[in-house]
Parts: C-alpha cells; sequence; structure tokens
C-alpha cells in the first residue's frame, strides 16, 4: 500500500506507512486504508467517485466515509456496502425495483396502512 500513497488507520491511530509499524502478533488489530482526503466543493466529483471506487475494491464492496466539518472536530463515519447487504448482521436487501416505491403498488405499499398514508381504525359498535 506505501507504493500506492495510501496512509492506514491502524487501532484508530493513524500512520504513515513510509515509518515502520510494529504490531503485536498475539493481538488483533484494526487497519484501515485510508484511501484519500477531500475536501467537498464544486469540481471534485471524479476525484471523489475514484476514491470510492479504489475503497470499493480493495475492501471487497465495503467503504468506511468519515466526514468532519473541520480538522479538529470529531468525524462522523458510516460504513457502506456495495453487496445489498448488512455489514454487520448479514441481512440482505432484495433488489430495488420503481415499484417497490409505488403507493399504488401492494408490493411497495405500507403493510400498516396498505399505501393510504394513514391507519385506520374501525370501532364496532353494538
Amino acid at each position: 500500500m506505501e507504493q500506492q500513497g495510501f496512509r492506514a488507520r491502524i487501532d484508530g491511530e493513524l500512520r504513515d506507512l513510509a515509518e515502520t509499524v510494529v504490531l503485536d502478533r498475539r493481538k488483533n488489530h484494526t487497519i484501515e486504508a485510508v484511501i484519500d482526503r477531500i475536501i467537498l466543493k464544486p469540481g471534485v466529483e471524479k476525484r471523489l467517485e475514484a476514491s470510492v471506487g479504489k475503497a470499493l475494491q480493495m475492501a471487497s464492496g465495503l467503504v468506511l466515509i468519515a466526514a468532519s466539518t473541520s480538522a479538529s472536530a470529531v468525524k462522523e463515519e458510516q460504513l457502506f456496502s456495495s453487496s445489498m447487504a448488512c455489514p454487520d448482521c448479514g441481512l440482505d436487501v432484495p433488489k430495488l425495483e420503481p415499484r417497490s416505491f409505488s403507493f399504488n403498488s401492494a408490493f411497495g405499499a405500507c403493510p400498516d396502512c396498505h399505501g393510504l398514508g394513514r391507519c385506520m381504525i374501525s370501532i364496532r359498535r353494538r
């Protein structure tokens, strides 16, 4: 990875791969490749697309995005998967289709309101 210019986050600490990294072989470590640091502004779309694509390729369909509002702010991280499955529990998501979002289709309708937008309660009088 050093030849490709990446840094790594090892056990939560950002490390430069040009320096020697010594790890305890009897301990499990979390090693994450840092692909790119991008300030979001107009014109960086292609670079962002290439970086996310490279991350998905290197990590078999997983990418962790860390976003911050400033250099000193705590970063919010989100894990994304291109495999249509939750990376934590393995629950898979069916293929998304237009009918999945249509309130006119029973396939996409809410099971509680049946696509009406609100639940009707029927009261029987005796």
